[in-house]
């Protein structure tokens, strides 16, 4: 959350809660790694990343 606070006043996203986007963001990261662990055959690892990387990128367009 620290991270996403400091993100979120550096880039001046004005919309966005970084407490919220955190827990969204753990929240994918969990699930990710429980689909890598439950179903390894339809998610990889490198599409697991791309999908985190994805998140971010979508939060803090300016820096990712």
């Amino acid at each position: 959350e620290i991270l996403f606070a400091s993100i979120v006043r550096e880039g001046g996203y004005m919309d966005v809660n970084p407490r919220e986007l955190a827990m969204g963001y753990s929240a994918l990261i969990d699930g990710l790694h429980l689909a890598l662990l439950v179903t390894p055959r339809e998610l990889k690892k490198e599409s697991a990343k791309k999908i985190g990387r994805d998140f971010l990128r979508r939060a803090f367009p300016n820096h990712i």
